[in-house]
Protein backbone atom coordinates (compact mmCIF):
# COMPACT_ATOMS: atom_id res chain seq x y z
CA UNK A 1 0.00 0.00 0.00
CA UNK A 2 1.47 3.36 -0.98
CA UNK A 3 0.26 7.28 -0.45
CA UNK A 4 -0.02 9.74 -3.28
CA UNK A 5 -0.24 12.54 -0.73
CA UNK A 6 1.67 11.73 2.14
CA UNK A 7 1.40 15.44 3.63
CA UNK A 8 -2.11 14.57 4.57
CA UNK A 9 -0.82 12.34 7.18
CA UNK A 10 -0.20 15.51 8.96
CA UNK A 11 -3.56 15.62 9.95
CA UNK A 12 -3.40 12.37 11.92
CA UNK A 13 -2.55 15.18 14.79
CA UNK A 14 -6.40 15.94 14.86
CA UNK A 15 -6.44 12.48 16.70
CA UNK A 16 -5.72 14.11 19.92
CA UNK A 17 -8.41 16.58 20.03
CA UNK A 18 -11.32 13.65 21.19
CA UNK A 19 -8.70 11.98 23.42
CA UNK A 20 -8.51 15.74 24.96
CA UNK A 21 -12.32 16.75 25.50
CA UNK A 22 -12.75 13.12 26.40
CA UNK A 23 -10.22 12.84 29.68
CA UNK A 24 -10.77 16.90 30.22
CA UNK A 25 -14.68 16.76 29.77
CA UNK A 26 -15.58 13.24 30.53
CA UNK A 27 -19.11 14.26 30.41
CA UNK A 28 -22.06 15.11 33.49
CA UNK A 29 -25.47 13.37 33.81
CA UNK A 30 -28.58 14.86 34.13
CA UNK A 31 -29.43 16.40 37.90
CA UNK A 32 -32.35 14.91 39.46
CA UNK A 33 -33.58 15.71 43.32
CA UNK A 34 -34.70 13.12 45.37
CA UNK A 35 -36.39 13.00 48.69
CA UNK A 36 -34.20 10.58 50.10
CA UNK A 37 -30.93 9.33 49.67
CA UNK A 38 -31.87 5.64 50.17
CA UNK A 39 -33.66 5.48 46.95
CA UNK A 40 -30.16 5.70 45.22
CA UNK A 41 -28.68 2.03 46.97
CA UNK A 42 -30.96 0.21 44.67
CA UNK A 43 -29.19 1.39 41.91
CA UNK A 44 -26.63 -1.41 40.41
CA UNK A 45 -22.76 -0.56 40.06
CA UNK A 46 -23.08 -2.21 36.40
CA UNK A 47 -25.09 0.45 34.95
CA UNK A 48 -21.89 2.96 35.73
CA UNK A 49 -19.80 0.53 34.17
CA UNK A 50 -21.90 0.13 31.62
CA UNK A 51 -21.74 3.74 30.82
CA UNK A 52 -17.93 4.11 30.69
CA UNK A 53 -17.79 1.02 28.12
CA UNK A 54 -20.33 2.83 25.56
CA UNK A 55 -17.87 6.30 26.25
CA UNK A 56 -14.07 4.33 25.64
CA UNK A 57 -16.59 2.62 22.48
CA UNK A 58 -17.67 6.08 20.97
CA UNK A 59 -14.25 7.63 21.73
CA UNK A 60 -12.78 4.61 19.68
CA UNK A 61 -15.12 4.82 17.01
CA UNK A 62 -14.42 8.52 16.39
CA UNK A 63 -10.69 8.23 16.33
CA UNK A 64 -11.26 5.49 13.73
CA UNK A 65 -13.25 7.84 11.87
CA UNK A 66 -10.72 11.00 11.72
CA UNK A 67 -8.56 8.41 10.59
CA UNK A 68 -9.94 7.01 7.50
CA UNK A 69 -10.61 11.17 6.64
CA UNK A 70 -7.12 11.72 6.63
CA UNK A 71 -6.36 7.91 4.55
CA UNK A 72 -8.78 9.59 1.95
CA UNK A 73 -7.09 12.95 1.72
CA UNK A 74 -3.55 10.84 1.34
CA UNK A 75 -4.75 9.15 -1.36
CA UNK A 76 -3.96 5.32 -1.08
CA UNK A 77 -3.41 3.02 -3.65
CA UNK A 78 -3.01 -0.64 -3.73
CA UNK A 79 -1.36 -2.81 -5.54
CA UNK A 80 -2.97 -5.90 -7.47
CA UNK A 81 -5.14 -7.04 -4.12
CA UNK A 82 -8.69 -4.83 -4.59
CA UNK A 83 -8.93 -8.32 -7.23
CA UNK A 84 -10.67 -9.86 -4.40
CA UNK A 85 -13.38 -7.41 -4.15
CA UNK A 86 -13.81 -6.88 -8.18
CA UNK A 87 -15.82 -9.01 -9.90
CA UNK A 88 -14.79 -10.77 -13.52
CA UNK A 89 -16.14 -9.63 -16.73
CA UNK A 90 -16.44 -12.35 -19.75
CA UNK A 91 -15.36 -11.59 -22.86
CA UNK A 92 -16.48 -13.97 -26.25
CA UNK A 93 -15.64 -13.54 -29.82
CA UNK A 94 -18.49 -13.47 -31.85
CA UNK A 95 -16.96 -16.23 -34.15
CA UNK A 96 -16.06 -18.58 -31.28
CA UNK A 97 -19.57 -18.08 -29.82
CA UNK A 98 -20.56 -19.34 -33.02
CA UNK A 99 -18.54 -22.23 -32.98
CA UNK A 100 -19.33 -23.25 -29.58
CA UNK A 101 -21.67 -25.49 -28.13
CA UNK A 102 -24.48 -25.26 -25.22
CA UNK A 103 -22.77 -26.67 -22.36
CA UNK A 104 -19.44 -24.22 -22.96
CA UNK A 105 -21.83 -20.98 -23.37
CA UNK A 106 -23.79 -22.04 -20.52
CA UNK A 107 -20.45 -22.57 -18.29
CA UNK A 108 -19.55 -19.21 -19.15
CA UNK A 109 -22.59 -17.66 -17.61
CA UNK A 110 -22.80 -13.57 -18.17
CA UNK A 111 -20.57 -12.95 -20.87
CA UNK A 112 -20.08 -9.98 -23.55
CA UNK A 113 -20.04 -10.50 -27.36
CA UNK A 114 -16.60 -9.43 -29.20
CA UNK A 115 -16.72 -8.33 -33.21
CA UNK A 116 -14.35 -10.91 -34.53
CA UNK A 117 -11.96 -8.40 -35.73
CA UNK A 118 -10.24 -5.60 -33.70
CA UNK A 119 -9.94 -7.52 -30.56
CA UNK A 120 -7.31 -5.56 -28.87
CA UNK A 121 -9.10 -2.14 -29.58
CA UNK A 122 -12.35 -3.49 -28.10
CA UNK A 123 -10.33 -4.74 -25.08
CA UNK A 124 -9.01 -1.59 -24.53
CA UNK A 125 -12.72 0.03 -25.05
CA UNK A 126 -14.04 -2.41 -21.94
CA UNK A 127 -10.55 -1.67 -19.62
CA UNK A 128 -11.43 2.01 -20.06
CA UNK A 129 -15.09 1.87 -18.38
CA UNK A 130 -14.11 -0.98 -15.54
CA UNK A 131 -12.59 -0.42 -12.51
CA UNK A 132 -9.28 -1.68 -12.38
CA UNK A 133 -10.62 -4.46 -9.56
CA UNK A 134 -12.38 -6.09 -12.91
CA UNK A 135 -10.93 -8.95 -14.38
CA UNK A 136 -11.00 -9.73 -18.15
CA UNK A 137 -11.43 -13.50 -19.36
CA UNK A 138 -11.20 -13.80 -23.14
CA UNK A 139 -12.87 -16.53 -25.40
CA UNK A 140 -11.55 -16.33 -28.73
CA UNK A 141 -9.87 -17.88 -31.78
CA UNK A 142 -5.81 -17.00 -32.15
CA UNK A 143 -6.62 -15.56 -35.81
CA UNK A 144 -3.92 -13.32 -36.34
CA UNK A 145 -6.34 -11.39 -37.90
CA UNK A 146 -8.48 -10.52 -35.00
CA UNK A 147 -5.19 -9.11 -32.91
CA UNK A 148 -4.38 -7.08 -35.99
CA UNK A 149 -3.52 -3.27 -34.56
CA UNK A 150 -1.46 -0.41 -35.34
CA UNK A 151 -0.44 0.09 -31.87
CA UNK A 152 -1.45 -2.47 -29.62
CA UNK A 153 -2.99 -0.77 -26.40
CA UNK A 154 -1.67 -0.24 -22.86
CA UNK A 155 -3.51 -2.42 -19.93
CA UNK A 156 -3.02 -1.91 -16.24
CA UNK A 157 -4.76 -5.42 -15.10
CA UNK A 158 -3.79 -9.37 -16.31
CA UNK A 159 -6.01 -10.74 -19.14
CA UNK A 160 -6.67 -14.54 -19.28
CA UNK A 161 -6.25 -15.76 -22.38
CA UNK A 162 -8.65 -18.50 -23.56
CA UNK A 163 -7.88 -19.05 -27.22
CA UNK A 164 -8.90 -22.19 -29.40
CA UNK A 165 -6.43 -22.72 -32.12
CA UNK A 166 -7.11 -21.24 -35.43
CA UNK A 167 -7.08 -24.09 -37.22
CA UNK A 168 -10.13 -25.28 -35.62
CA UNK A 169 -12.24 -22.37 -36.72
CA UNK A 170 -14.98 -23.37 -39.30
CA UNK A 171 -15.15 -22.08 -42.36
CA UNK A 172 -18.27 -20.80 -43.67
CA UNK A 173 -19.23 -22.79 -46.40
CA UNK A 174 -18.24 -26.01 -47.64
CA UNK A 175 -15.24 -25.13 -49.71
CA UNK A 176 -13.84 -22.36 -51.69
CA UNK A 177 -12.74 -21.74 -55.26
CA UNK A 178 -10.49 -19.82 -57.40
CA UNK A 179 -10.43 -19.82 -60.91
CA UNK A 180 -7.38 -18.83 -62.78
CA UNK A 181 -8.08 -17.23 -66.15
CA UNK A 182 -4.52 -17.46 -68.29
CA UNK A 183 -3.20 -18.25 -71.72
CA UNK A 184 0.26 -19.22 -69.88
CA UNK A 185 -0.19 -20.06 -66.41
CA UNK A 186 2.70 -18.58 -64.31
CA UNK A 187 4.42 -21.45 -62.53
CA UNK A 188 5.11 -19.53 -59.59
CA UNK A 189 1.15 -18.57 -59.32
CA UNK A 190 0.15 -22.02 -59.65
CA UNK A 191 3.10 -23.58 -57.21
CA UNK A 192 1.46 -21.18 -54.64
CA UNK A 193 -1.91 -21.92 -55.07
CA UNK A 194 -1.03 -25.36 -54.65
CA UNK A 195 0.84 -24.98 -51.51
CA UNK A 196 -1.86 -22.79 -50.31
CA UNK A 197 -4.25 -26.30 -50.95
CA UNK A 198 -1.56 -28.77 -49.15
CA UNK A 199 -0.94 -26.22 -46.43
CA UNK A 200 -3.59 -24.07 -45.42
CA UNK A 201 -7.09 -24.78 -47.54
CA UNK A 202 -7.00 -28.35 -48.25
CA UNK A 203 -10.59 -27.94 -49.72
CA UNK A 204 -9.79 -25.30 -52.11
CA UNK A 205 -10.72 -26.17 -55.70
CA UNK A 206 -8.53 -24.80 -58.25
CA UNK A 207 -9.46 -24.58 -61.83
CA UNK A 208 -7.56 -23.21 -64.79
CA UNK A 209 -9.09 -22.00 -67.83
CA UNK A 210 -7.68 -20.11 -71.13
CA UNK A 211 -10.45 -18.04 -71.91
CA UNK A 212 -13.21 -15.85 -70.45
CA UNK A 213 -16.10 -17.91 -72.14
CA UNK A 214 -14.56 -21.17 -70.54
CA UNK A 215 -15.77 -20.23 -67.28
CA UNK A 216 -17.68 -22.94 -65.27
CA UNK A 217 -19.75 -21.99 -62.76
CA UNK A 218 -18.81 -19.23 -59.97
CA UNK A 219 -15.99 -18.67 -58.01
CA UNK A 220 -15.06 -17.24 -55.07
CA UNK A 221 -11.87 -15.66 -56.70
CA UNK A 222 -10.95 -14.78 -60.32
CA UNK A 223 -7.05 -13.80 -61.40
CA UNK A 224 -6.95 -12.46 -64.98
CA UNK A 225 -3.66 -13.45 -66.16
CA UNK A 226 -4.50 -12.47 -70.36
CA UNK A 227 -4.33 -9.33 -71.97
CA UNK A 228 -7.43 -9.18 -73.64
CA UNK A 229 -9.47 -6.72 -72.11
CA UNK A 230 -12.55 -8.20 -69.16
CA UNK A 231 -15.75 -9.76 -71.03
CA UNK A 232 -18.94 -9.08 -69.88
CA UNK A 233 -19.80 -12.29 -68.86
CA UNK A 234 -16.74 -12.24 -66.39
CA UNK A 235 -18.07 -8.90 -64.71
CA UNK A 236 -21.46 -9.87 -64.12
CA UNK A 237 -19.96 -12.52 -61.88
CA UNK A 238 -18.43 -9.87 -59.79
CA UNK A 239 -21.01 -7.45 -59.31
CA UNK A 240 -22.63 -10.37 -58.11
CA UNK A 241 -19.88 -10.48 -55.04
CA UNK A 242 -16.87 -12.29 -56.34
CA UNK A 243 -13.37 -10.74 -56.45
CA UNK A 244 -11.35 -10.31 -59.36
CA UNK A 245 -7.45 -10.00 -59.22
CA UNK A 246 -5.57 -8.49 -62.18
CA UNK A 247 -2.60 -9.30 -62.70
CA UNK A 248 0.09 -6.48 -63.77
CA UNK A 249 -3.36 -4.32 -63.63
CA UNK A 250 -2.66 -0.67 -62.23
CA UNK A 251 -4.81 1.91 -59.53
CA UNK A 252 -6.22 0.79 -56.31
CA UNK A 253 -9.24 -1.46 -55.78
CA UNK A 254 -12.34 -0.59 -57.81
CA UNK A 255 -15.79 -1.28 -56.35
CA UNK A 256 -17.54 -3.53 -59.02
CA UNK A 257 -21.52 -3.55 -57.87
CA UNK A 258 -21.01 -6.15 -54.35
CA UNK A 259 -17.82 -7.20 -55.72
CA UNK A 260 -14.63 -5.71 -56.21
CA UNK A 261 -11.73 -5.39 -58.62
CA UNK A 262 -8.33 -5.25 -57.22
CA UNK A 263 -5.12 -5.23 -59.50
CA UNK A 264 -2.65 -7.81 -58.46
CA UNK A 265 1.06 -7.78 -59.03
CA UNK A 266 3.84 -11.07 -59.06
CA UNK A 267 6.73 -9.41 -57.74
CA UNK A 268 7.86 -11.28 -55.62
CA UNK A 269 6.75 -14.47 -56.73
CA UNK A 270 9.88 -16.39 -56.20
CA UNK A 271 9.89 -15.95 -52.69
CA UNK A 272 8.93 -18.92 -50.60
CA UNK A 273 6.77 -16.28 -48.76
CA UNK A 274 5.01 -15.64 -51.77
CA UNK A 275 2.07 -18.20 -50.95
CA UNK A 276 1.74 -16.78 -47.59
CA UNK A 277 1.36 -13.60 -49.48
CA UNK A 278 -1.38 -14.61 -51.91
CA UNK A 279 -3.14 -16.20 -49.02
CA UNK A 280 -3.31 -13.14 -47.35
CA UNK A 281 -4.37 -11.22 -50.05
CA UNK A 282 -7.05 -13.66 -50.69
CA UNK A 283 -8.22 -13.80 -47.37
CA UNK A 284 -8.52 -9.70 -47.08
CA UNK A 285 -11.12 -9.34 -49.65
CA UNK A 286 -13.60 -11.65 -47.71
CA UNK A 287 -15.87 -11.22 -44.88
CA UNK A 288 -14.03 -11.65 -41.57
CA UNK A 289 -16.77 -14.54 -41.20
CA UNK A 290 -15.70 -16.15 -44.87
CA UNK A 291 -11.35 -16.08 -44.24
CA UNK A 292 -9.89 -19.73 -44.34
CA UNK A 293 -6.78 -20.83 -43.60
CA UNK A 294 -5.38 -17.77 -41.33
CA UNK A 295 -2.29 -17.49 -39.34
CA UNK A 296 -1.96 -18.07 -35.59
CA UNK A 297 -0.63 -15.88 -32.57
CA UNK A 298 2.05 -16.31 -30.86
CA UNK A 299 2.78 -16.34 -27.17
CA UNK A 300 4.41 -13.13 -27.46
CA UNK A 301 1.68 -11.17 -29.46
CA UNK A 302 -0.55 -11.80 -26.38
CA UNK A 303 1.61 -10.35 -24.05
CA UNK A 304 0.00 -6.94 -22.86
CA UNK A 305 1.94 -3.58 -22.12
CA UNK A 306 1.56 -1.89 -18.50
CA UNK A 307 0.03 0.79 -18.89
CA UNK A 308 1.76 3.69 -16.79
CA UNK A 309 -1.05 5.34 -14.61
CA UNK A 310 -1.54 2.57 -12.96
CA UNK A 311 -1.68 4.09 -9.58
CA UNK A 312 -4.49 6.59 -10.47
CA UNK A 313 -7.08 3.73 -11.31
CA UNK A 314 -6.31 1.81 -8.20
CA UNK A 315 -6.43 4.56 -5.71
CA UNK A 316 -10.08 4.85 -7.31
CA UNK A 317 -10.53 1.80 -5.75
CA UNK A 318 -9.16 2.17 -2.42
CA UNK A 319 -11.12 4.98 -2.03
CA UNK A 320 -14.38 3.53 -2.89
CA UNK A 321 -14.44 0.94 -0.43
CA UNK A 322 -12.46 3.69 2.37
CA UNK A 323 -15.83 5.38 2.29
CA UNK A 324 -18.08 2.53 2.48
CA UNK A 325 -16.38 1.99 5.78
CA UNK A 326 -16.06 5.36 6.62
CA UNK A 327 -20.52 5.42 6.25
CA UNK A 328 -20.40 2.27 8.01
CA UNK A 329 -18.77 3.95 11.71
CA UNK A 330 -20.65 6.64 11.20
CA UNK A 331 -23.68 4.38 11.28
CA UNK A 332 -22.13 2.96 14.68
CA UNK A 333 -20.99 6.07 15.99
CA UNK A 334 -25.07 7.49 15.65
CA UNK A 335 -26.03 4.24 17.56
CA UNK A 336 -23.64 4.21 20.59
CA UNK A 337 -23.72 7.95 20.95
CA UNK A 338 -28.32 7.72 21.13
CA UNK A 339 -27.35 4.52 23.70
CA UNK A 340 -25.33 6.84 25.72
CA UNK A 341 -27.52 10.08 25.88
CA UNK A 342 -30.70 7.23 26.94
CA UNK A 343 -28.57 6.37 29.85
CA UNK A 344 -28.21 10.51 31.05
CA UNK A 345 -31.90 11.09 30.95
Amino acid sequence: MGLLSTIALWGLLALAIPVLIHLVNPGKGKLVWVGDIKLLKGVKNNRVNELKIKRWLLLLVRLLILTLLVLLMAKPYIYGQLKLFGGKTILVSEDWLTASDAKQRESLGDYHVLSPNHVWQQLAMWHQKTEYSTQFDVYAFDCIDSFESAVKPQFNRPINWYLTPCSNKPVAGSSKTLTLIADTPDKRLLAALNAIKVHAMPMLKVQVVARQNELNGASDWYIYQNEQKLEVSLLEQVAKGRILFVVGGEGETKPWGEGSIVPFSLEGAHSGAFPELLLSVLNQHLPFSQRVGELSLGDAQLQITPGEDATAEQKVAVERYLIYLLLILWLIERFIAERRDRVYD
